[in-house]
């Protein structure tokens, strides 16, 4: 299941992490046609990208985060639609 971090009071986004990042020097990207994608399942959501062994793959999504208390089941269902909408262009 992919984890929720919401960070501090400061924080503009909440991380759903799909996988953790690849071990040393992996390449993380945040592409903008990847953004544009997850744009479309929600407004201002970001993908980051990163380089595996089995190819590039969503490593984690940035969802901006809500007013009030952040609802992670509806992030989660959220990053998954990306997530899923991502792989079938790749």
């Amino acid at each position: 299941m992919p984890r929720v971090d919401c960070g501090g009071p400061k924080a503009r986004y909440c991380r759903v992490r799909q996988r953790d990042p690849p071990r040393g020097r992996g390449k993380c990207v945040t592409p903008a046609w990847a953004s544009r994608v997850a744009g479309s399942v929600r407004k201002g959501a970001k993908v980051v990208t990163c380089k595996f062994k089995d190819g590039w793959d969503v490593q984690s999504v940035l969802i901006p985060k809500p007013k009030g208390k952040p609802n992670k089941t509806a992030m989660r269902k959220q990053a998954t639609r990306i997530r899923k909408k991502i792989r079938r262009q790749i």
